[in-house]
């Protein structure tokens, strides 16, 4: 479901010989920087011109004066890296890949007629054959806590032992506009995301079953029929707390010694009031007996 074999076909890229021996496709990418410097020094001078230190750009390929380049990089035949196009290095973009406007890519290979034409981030990933990110669709390449990337399907965990996974995307696969493939995402051969989703774990080929989540709402498609979705869970999530709502959480928040300092501060002034009443009662019956003292003496006077 998640092999190279099972995902990518190696005849659609210059970068075949990257996978051999390797059965997970992110485990090509601690190599891609020393493979593109070890295959550009082969590369024929009469089809590839060498642009700087390790960077080899195909002369039929169409690079946009406005785009970056950085090393090591290799630009196959037919491929166009247009306006304002950020490659960081470490990238391989197969024959007739599109590299589109603001599109950064980093520590990559896009096989043969991928697209990721706008506003894309690309990074420490595997693009397959005829892939296509729409616009604003991004790969995030780093968990929130920084810790290693799990590729997780179902219960199963696959260990990754790399802090930077982006996404794996099979064959075909499509992808909406304004997605967002969390880190260890892989998505099997024609598999498609709907515009506008979060997604991770393994979508299978064809796209029969993966997870989403939408703004309040988590969606699980477990069957798709000719292109339609047929089948599909929805749970709804807990709303978000607004800081606001922290703050006063903040202030109401009560632990077990609360309890035991209020009863404490009752205990104390249940004391004091009862050491008040005592001594109002004192004083009373003090001035009680003084009256009554007077009163005799003024009596016996007389």
């Amino acid at each position: 479901m998640y092999t190279i074999n099972d995902l990518l076909d190696l005849s659609k890229t210059i970068a075949a010989p990257l996978f051999e021996g390797k059965t997970y496709p992110w485990e090509v990418l601690a190599d891609i920087s020393d493979y593109i410097i070890a295959l550009g020094s082969t590369l024929p001078e009469e089809e590839y011109e060498k642009r700087g230190e390790n960077v080899w750009i195909a002369r039929n390929a169409e690079v946009f004066p406005s785009a970056y380049i950085g090393a090591p990089c290799i630009i196959d035949h037919g491929a166009q890296v247009r306006h304002c196009a950020f490659i960081r290095g470490s990238a391989i973009v197969g024959k007739n890949a599109v590299v589109g406007n603001s599109t950064e890519l980093k520590n990559v290979v896009l096989f043969d007629s991928v697209q990721t034409p706008h506003y894309n981030y690309v990074g420490d990933s595997i693009l397959g054959y005829k892939a296509h990110m729409g616009a604003g669709s991004i790969t995030s390449n780093v968990k929130s806590d920084k810790t290693l990337v799990v590729i997780k399907n179902g219960d199963e965990l696959i260990e990754t032992g790399r802090k930077k996974v982006g996404a794996i995307l099979g064959d075909c696969v499509e992808i909406g506009c304004n997605s967002v493939l969390n880190p260890g995402t892989v998505l099997g051969r024609r598999a498609s995301v709907y515009p506008t989703s979060c997604v991770r774990g393994v979508v299978p080929e064809d796209g029969s079953e993966f997870e989403v989540e939408l703004p309040g709402l988590n969606v699980r498609v477990t069957e798709i029929k000719d292109h339609r979705i047929s089948k599909m869970t929805v749970t709804k999530l807990a709303p978000p707390v607004s800081e606001e709502e922290e703050e006063e959480n903040e202030h109401e928040m009560k632990f077990p010694w609360d309890s035991k300092d209020k009863d404490k501060d009752s205990d104390e002034d249940s004391k004091d009031a009862k050491d008040s009443k005592d001594s109002k009662e004192a004083k009373s019956k003090e001035a009680k007996e003084t009256k009554t003292s007077k009163e005799s003496k003024e009596t016996s006077k007389k």
